[in-house]
């Protein structure tokens, strides 16, 4: 009965209440129907992978919705499928309309006349039993049916029956189909393949939704699992429920398919003014070549050429517009003092973007490649990722928008192990401690997954029917790696010319839970990516008025010398702060330029540690390895070591005597692989083959069995170039701030990470900053540098229940009082809801009236009861943290020389991994320890001073505690 029978009423994964993965799905219906329709709750965005996957597979696709449909007030479902280019076009204006039309619980709302507006090429079934259908009396049914039918008229409304649930959804569609003449069809409304899992369907709604559906019937059902439906015994007679499902055939034939696929389309981006003159991207990239300031290592024709290389490619891809938009978004960041990164990704390694000034790397200089970024032999569209300003991102955005039409694009969060195994042990309400153990580890450790899943007790779920432990192993399988929730993409937006879905204003279509699917359909995206180290970078250079230095400017050794070159010197910067590791690593290098910088950026990321390439660096440095010329020449800058993707790329043409583009088919083909897959193995044997045929042409066999197996090793663990010495320039220029102007540096971090201002306040201190109290008269609402007297001021802000608003109050009056208060008595000026009597208290205990003239008791009524408190109780109680002292920042310094790691304890975790509970104690500004001590761990609290020695498995030994 495979063709007797096409499902035209399916929800995947994407649908709220949906536990389909589309592959799955797909999987299933191409052995049992020649078509099947994706109609997934009040979203499309299921259809563009769904298209893919079903397109390998050799399945028809039927596009469709199951819109929510205002009737009378009431918001019912509605079963809408697509035939055509303008019908597909039609359903994602009506999608776009309803995501424009939210109810107030946030459903996007299709009403009547939206139908009216955009019904040619759609087919409508009268819905499920949530249709309007099903909401009132029958002559009610009557007059929705009417509407419908005044619209899309006989051939393009059908009667919608099913068989899923345990209420009679067969008798009012056959009335109305009776009545109206209607062609009657069977729907199953499945929202999951099997039926072995509607357990975990119920459990899945119960995470989502916080309900569960009733029916185990909502699976995908074959024709003959359809015939044997229980609820339509005694109902339809077999040859009459043949009949509706034949009718299905009827629907589906009678739809036009629609072919996704489609060459990305952009706006025509407009010209460019340069001197008056109107000039293309292409005119004005050759135009800056003319003024290019030659470094002295660079071939003027050399470069000349790569310009010209580089232009065919992307004349060749179609990509002037591509980069004409990209340029122009630029350009408006600069134009809107909109700080923007020297470069991110591959895209470093043009010349062409380098010479627009979209990256600021000269890429001949630094060895970097174009090949990596761009080649002519490349499929897929060119994917260039912008650095923006974290804080004015939005404005970035909006012009965007406005000027070209750009969309952010939706994300979908999928499960993991940790968020599943938390969800499960909601539901099923498993002790918190063993739900916590399974979130860590068991993705590694079947056994932990089995005691979590034995405390998985029958449970009954929102609607009252039990799921079972039984039901929780198969949940755990079958909801792994299906959508938990959909957000907005991190940076992505997307720019076409084409109508594309949208959801609560982003582009429905993401680039997919398994797969890419944005470039097949001709969807162009761009990466506009908020960095907080920008908007740092920004707020250092508008404090002291001065731009960056850089690595190659003759200031440059200081700053390597002082923050690289010296223990813990590099806190805070971006890129080499995040742990303890990459300091490790920083100072066993001891980076004197750029390439140092650049080097350990990509060696401390996990492949290369894991595989010990990360440690050889130090030691290549001291002494480094010469091989051959040719290799020694693409290794010099990192002293004979693979460190760099581009580098691998290099040596593969080198010792080939192949081209870059070759290599780097070669270099993908060895990163992407997996160990035992076949597919992948055998591309790998005739790379090589290839390697070391060609290479023992002109190389010594054995240092070329020795590169190939460096090559698979780095090549696999290896970073792009490009990238790491962009974000590397990126971090010297902060280092610079922080060796010049330290007073500017912490201003900044403290102001965009105020949740760790304990942490920076101190790791300032031992740097020489002094970060004193709040003050009413100098504080700002935000942390304050003030450079003549070279002082951070801390917040008035800072102060607990008084915050933003009530800090903006007193620096509005101050100012209309000439800039400072002269008298305490002027802040009863300021509105008693604003800053009230607890808030005076507190100001009061952070000392920020201080030489100001008046009497305290004046604007504090009762500060005679008032407890005297010492100046870090004070502190504690004003803002939460104790400020630095002379005394406090000496015994951290004493300490840290010892070699000891000394800090106030900010953070407690409770741990316990099987063999013992034990504690972890972080600290601040750096570092952590552990222990299983209880005498200790009943002794230390958060905001303790300690000074501890870390042994080398970082468990703390002989702790001392300093008495604030």
């Amino acid at each position: 009965m495979t063709n007797e029978y096409v499902p035209l009423h399916v929800h995947t994964t994407y649908s709220p209440d949906g536990l389909g993965p589309v592959d799955a799905l797909v999987e299933f219906a191409a052995k049992n129907y020649r078509a099947m329709a994706v109609t997934d709750h009040g979203t499309l965005s299921g259809i563009a992978e769904y298209w893919k996957v079903a397109k390998e597979a050799g399945l028809r696709t039927i596009f469709g919705c199951e819109i929510y449909m205002l009737n009378n007030g009431k918001r019912g479902h509605l079963t809408v499928l697509s035939s055509g280019q303008q019908g597909f076009e039609n359903l994602v204006k009506l999608n776009n309309v309803a995501h424009e039309n939210y109810d107030n619980r946030n459903f996007p709302i299709v009403t009547l006349e939206m139908l009216e507006t955009y019904n040619r090429g759609l087919t409508v079934l009268s819905g499920c039993s949530a249709s309007p259908l099903y909401q009132g009396s029958e002559a009610e049914a009557v007059q929705f049916v009417a509407s419908l039918y005044d619209i899309f008229g006989a051939d393009r409304l059908f009667a919608e029956v099913m068989g899923v649930y345990h209420e009679d959804n067969v008798s009012r569609p056959l009335a109305m189909a009776k009545r109206f003449g209607l062609m009657p069809v069977v729907t199953t409304d499945s929202h999951f393949v099997r039926p072995n899992q509607s357990g975990s369907h119920k459990i899945m709604t119960q995470c989502r939704k916080g309900y569960d559906y009733s029916s185990d019937d909502l699976y995908l059902k074959t024709p003959e699992e359809l015939m044997q439906t229980s609820w339509f015994k005694g109902v339809l007679d077999t040859s009459y429920l043949e009949q509706l499902m034949r009718n299905t055939i009827t629907v589906a034939d009678g739809l036009e398919s629609v072919d996704l696929a489609s060459p990305p389309t952009l706006p025509k981006a407009d010209v460019i003014e340069i001197n008056g003159v109107q000039v293309n991207i292409i005119e004005a990239a050759k135009f800056a070549f003319e003024h290019y300031t030659m470094d002295p290592g660079v071939d003027v024709a050399v470069a000349r050429e790569r310009l010209e290389r580089e232009i065919a490619v992307i004349e060749q891809l179609g990509l002037v517009d591509y980069f004409s938009i990209l340029n122009d978004i630029v350009q408006f960041c600069k134009r809107s003092f909109i700080k923007i990164g020297p470069g991110r990704g591959s895209g470093g390694g043009s010349f062409f973007l380098y010479l627009l000034g979209i990256t600021e790397v000269d890429p001949i200089v630094h060895g970097l490649l174009f090949e990596r970024f761009l080649s002519a032999s490349r499929k897929d569209m060119a994917d260039f990722d912008l650095d923006v300003d974290a804080n004015r991102r939005d404005e970035v955005l909006a012009y965007a928008k406005e000027r070209w039409g750009a969309l952010p694009i939706a994300n979908f969060s999928t499960y993991g192990n940790a968020s599943l195994i938390r969800d499960l042990g909601r539901i099923y309400k498993v002790p918190m401690e063993v739900t916590e153990r399974a979130a860590d580890l068991g993705d590694t450790d079947p056994d932990v997954l089995d005691e979590f899943f034995a405390y998985c007790k029958d449970t009954p779920t929102g609607s009252g029917f039990i799921v079972t432990n039984a039901d929780a192993e198969i949940a755990y399988r079958s909801m792994m790696d299906q959508v938990r929730h959909v957000g907005k993409h991190a940076g992505g937006v997307v720019i076409c010319t084409r109508p594309v879905p949208i959801e609560g204003g982003k582009v429905a279509w993401s680039e997919g839970v398994k797969i890419r699917v944005l470039s097949p359909i001709g969807l162009v995206k761009y990466d506009i990516l908020g960095v907080t180290s920008l908007a740092q970078l920004q707020e250092m250079e508008e404090l002291t008025g001065v731009a960056p230095g850089d690595p190659w400017h003759s200031d440059a050794p200081r700053v390597f010398k002082e923050v690289f070159q010296t223990p813990n010197g590099a806190t805070g910067v971006f890129q080499f702060s995040g742990s303890q590791g990459i300091m490790q690593l920083t100072q066993q290098v001891k980076p004197e330029n750029l390439a140092d910088l650049a080097a350990i950026n990509a060696l401390y990321r996990p492949g290369p540690l894991d595989s010990g390439m990360a440690w050889q660096y130090p030691a290549a440095k001291l002494a480094p390895r010469t091989l051959h010329p040719v290799v020694d020449a693409i290794l010099k800058d990192t002293y004979g070591i693979i460190v760099f993707q581009e580098q691998v790329m290099a040596l593969v043409a080198a010792v080939t005597g192949g081209n870059l583009e070759e290599a780097d088919d070669a270099r993908k083909i060895i990163s992407k692989g997996k160990i035992g897959d076949p597919i992948w193995q055998s591309k790998m044997r005739k790379l090589e083959d290839h390697f070391k045929t060609e290479g023992g042409k002109s190389f010594d066999q054995k240092l070329v069995d020795l590169l190939w197996s460096e090559i698979v090793t780095f090549g696999r663990y290896g970073f792009n170039k490009s990238h790491s010495v962009a974000y590397s320039l990126l971090a010297y220029r902060m280092a610079w701030y922080k060796c010049y102007y330290p007073g500017a540096f912490y201003t900044a971090l403290l102001n965009s990470d105020q949740e760790n201002a304990e942490k920076w306040v101190y790791d300032g201190a031992l740097h020489g900053v002094n970060i004193v109290p709040p003050h009413i008269n100098f504080s700002q609402v935000a942390w304050h540098w003030d450079q003549e007297n070279n002082v951070v001021y801390a917040p008035l802000s800072v102060v607990k229940y008084f915050g933003e608003k009530g800090a903006a109050a007193v620096v509005a009056l101050r100012t209309e009082l000439g800039g400072e208060f002269k008298n305490l008595l002027e802040l009863k000026k300021i509105p008693k809801k604003v800053l009230n009597k607890r808030a005076m208290k507190l100001l009061f205990y952070a000392s920020a009236f201080r030489g100001v003239a008046g009497n305290v008791s004046e604007v504090i009524d009762d500060y005679s009861e008032l407890p005297i408190l010492s100046d870090s109780d004070a502190q504690m109680e004003s803002f939460g943290f104790v400020l630095p002292t002379d005394r406090i920042v000496n015994f951290l310094k004493r300490e840290h020389e010892a070699g000891r790691t000394a800090g106030f304890v900010h953070e407690i975790e409770d741990r316990n991994k099987g063999k013992g509970p034990y504690k972890v104690y972080r600290l601040v500004p750096t570092g952590s320890f552990w222990t299983r001590d209880k005498k200790l761990m009943l002794g230390i609290q958060e905001g303790h001073c300690v000074s501890v020695k870390v042994s080398n498995y970082g468990s703390g030994e002989d702790v001392k505690r300093f008495k604030l």
